[in-house]
Formats: structure tokens, sequence, C-alpha cells
């Protein structure tokens, strides 16, 4: 299977999802949320022979939660290591992330939500030796599993934790409701 017919799955049941949502819910009873999050320690690996340190990345979610206690919602991210957040071991070799998540939200409360995911996420690498910048011609990719749970702290503001199955990482970050 080839990251196009991935890609096209997960479009597809994020589509699904959102109309089964949007079926249940008027958007009065939903809260519409971005959030931003960051991952501080998620699993080096080995690419062509040079084996990297645990690294870094930030993620970036939309999606809604139901204001109803036991509802479906829907959300999507994506995870990625940018430039300006390098590897906390070696700086010379830089492991990068770079995820595609969609998932459903479970309302459990009117202030807590569990999310859950799949996805697919893609790794390189890029060697710094001597001025030179080598980027990898190999990736590692796998599917990814993420879970988490986000607390409405106020009716525009929250908190949102997670974990991803294919950098073995938590991450914690913000919620801005809408």
């Amino acid at each position: 299977m080839n990251v196009k017919n991935i890609l096209i799955a997960c479009a597809i049941a994020a589509y699904a999802g959102q109309m089964a949502y949007a079926a249940d819910d008027s958007p009065s009873k939903r809260w519409g949320f971005a959030y931003l999050a960051y991952a501080p320690t998620a699993q080096g690996g080995s690419i062509e022979g040079y084996q990297f340190d645990d690294t870094d990345y930030l993620g970036l979610g939309l999606g809604y939660v139901s204001k109803k206690p036991r509802s479906i919602g829907y959300y999507m991210d994506i995870k990625f290591t940018p430039d300006i957040v390098s590897g906390s071991g070696n700086s010379d070799l830089i492991y990068r992330y770079l995820m595609l998540n969609v998932g459903v939200t479970f309302n459990l409360a009117d202030r807590f939500a569990l999310l859950g995911g799949i996805g697919y996420s893609i790794q390189d690498g890029s060697v710094v030796r001597d001025d030179t910048h080598y980027e990898t011609e190999e990736s590692n990719a796998d599917f990814n599993v993420n879970v988490g749970a986000m607390f409405k702290l106020t009716q525009s503001f929250g908190l949102v934790a997670g974990y991803d199955t294919s950098a073995s990482a938590y991450s914690l970050g913000l919620a801005i409701g809408f």
C-alpha cells in the first residue's frame, strides 16, 4: 500500500466521521478547537547506517467536540519536526517526523474528551559533517495510532495530551476553542 492510498483512506475516514457527526449535532452544540502540541522525546531511529538520537516535534490539530456528554466528534492533525526544532542529542544528526492523523473525539463530560485515531508517519534524517549538509535518501514509514485527552479549562481555552505509537512519544499542548 502506498502513501497516496493511505492519505485517500484517511481523507475518506475524516469525511465519513464529519458526516456522521453532522447528523448528530447542530453547530450550536459543538465546540470547535485548534491545538498546538509539543513532543519533547520522540524516538530516534536508524537510517542508512546512521543512528539518530531522540528528537522532538510539533503538532497542529483541528476538530470538533460535541457539548453533549457521550457524543462523538472528529479531529485531524499534522505533526512534524521543523528545522527550528533540533535533535536533543548529537546536533549534527537530526531525525525528523512527519505524521498525518485523523480520528474521533468522544466527549465524556462537559469539559473532558478522549481522542483516538490512526495515521501515517514518515521519518527521515539529515547529517551535517564538516559544514556539508546531507539529507538521507532512504526514509522509514509506518502506521501511527494516536490517543489522547482534552480538558477544557474555559469556554475558549483547554489542554491536550497525547501519545503517538510511531514515535513512542507523549505530547502536551494548548487547545483554543472557537
